[in-house]
């Protein structure tokens, strides 16, 4: 593994890690859903407090008072961020500025604002136009690094071609698979120091201020892994934005429906066998039951709802285990006597739970075990408030 992958992965960790311990308070925050068609907008002239949207296509042309967390396929920020934006997503854009230090992780990522702190960036394709401007410093890693704006920090960065075109303040640590290019508006008030394979390719009116160290990288005969490097830092792009989406789903579901959680949380912990064997019995016999409706004529509608109720409890069975898995977490190392559920639990159990999920088997057993709980006690507080409903409506003899 090279360079270049090894940097991808760290920066991608450290965005992971960023966003687990800096997570605000919730109940400060607007979430914004998608419409029918998964897209989702923030109109010009609104203004928002603190902003957790996901979606298919994220537009944001209001004001965000505070912190933006996003993630989609396509992401494109127009309107002002007085604080820090975290965003994941196939292509993501940035436009409109930003007050505090930006956190992007995609496939192609366009950084065309002014940046008051840092800027984070781990994505295939990178640029920085000439009309951005990062007051911080900038570490960035991707296959192809594009730096047009200024810079009035340090850069570190990874990639396998990298072109730097603009002013930079600060000193530049570059580790270069393919080859560093030096046009002729670079300019280096400090050192430059990078590991690559060839030199630099230097304009003849590119400045560098400070020393230049050139670490060369012996070429190796033979790369088992090289073809796998691409698709390996896409599926490390792919988890950091599904890791994202996942918390602000847990998040929306919190805010929305708090109660209704807290029930199926204390049900899952407090009769934690029960809801596994319940869980079970109905990830078997539900589509079985669905099968042989649709086998009678008569049947075919009401399979056909049935069926849609199950996916339907999977997909909320599958957002419920890593809260429930979180709630069980602090309980243990808190001591909690309480199943209340906050962003914490939220957090922590998403996080940690697909953390876990990358150890094979185990991983994938104990999300397991939580799905079904959680499976379990969506059926057992559905199947009380069926027999609720009926009470009620019997009438008194």
């Amino acid at each position: 593994m090279k360079i270049k992958t090894k940097t991808a992965i760290a920066l991608s960790l450290g965005i992971i890690c960023f966003l687990f311990f800096n997570v605000i308070n919730v109940y400060a925050a607007e979430f914004k859903v998608a419409d029918e068609h998964g897209n989702l907008t923030v109109a010009e002239g609104e203004r928002i407090k603190n902003l957790y949207a996901a979606g298919n296509i994220i537009l944001i042309e209001g004001e965000i008072e505070s912190d933006l967390y996003t993630a989609g396929n396509t992401i494109t920020i127009n309107g002002k961020v007085s604080d820090d934006v975290k965003a994941g997503g196939a292509t993501v854009i940035v436009r409109g500025d930003i007050g505090g230090s930006v956190h992007v992780a995609g496939g192609n990522i366009l950084i065309e604002s002014k940046i008051k702190e840092d800027l984070f960036v781990a994505g295939g394709s990178v640029t920085l136009t000439k009309s951005a401007l990062i007051e911080g410093d900038l570490i960035v890693a991707a296959g192809a690094v594009s730096i047009e704006a200024p810079i009035l920090g340090d850069v570190k960065a990874a990639g396998g071609e990298i072109v730097i075109n603009s002013r930079i303040s600060g000193s530049v640590e570059a580790n270069v698979e393919d080859k560093l290019i030096l046009k002729e508006q670079a300019y280096l008030e400090k050192d430059l120091n990078y590991k690559s394979l060839q030199e630099l390719e230097k304009d003849q009116n590119a400045v560098i201020s400070g020393k230049t160290n050139f670490d060369k990288v012996k070429a190796k005969k033979t790369d088992t892994f090289k073809e796998f490097k691409l698709p390996f830092a896409l599926l490390v792009v792919i988890f950091i934005v599904k890791l994202l989406a996942n918390i602000i789903l847990g998040l929306v579901l919190l805010y929305l429906f708090k109660n209704i959680i807290e029930k199926i949380n204390k049900n899952s912990l407090t009769e934690f066998g029960k809801s596994l064997g319940l869980g079970f019995l109905g990830l078997i016999f539900v589509p079985i039951v669905c099968l042989l409706l649709f086998l009678t004529l008569l049947g075919i509608g009401l399979s056909s709802l049935l069926f849609l109720v199950y996916c339907l409890t999977l997909f909320l069975a599958a957002s419920l285990a890593g809260i429930i898995f979180g709630s069980w977490m602090i309980k243990i190392l808190k001591r909690h006597k309480d199943y209340s559920v906050s962003w914490p639990q939220v957090v922590l159990g998403i996080t940690v739970l697909e953390i876990i999920c990358l150890i094979p088997i185990m991983g994938w057993l104990v999300k397991f075990v939580f799905l079904l709980v959680s499976l379990g006690s969506l059926y057992c507080l559905t199947w009380q408030k069926i027999k609720t409903s009926s009470k009620k409506t019997i009438p008194k003899r």
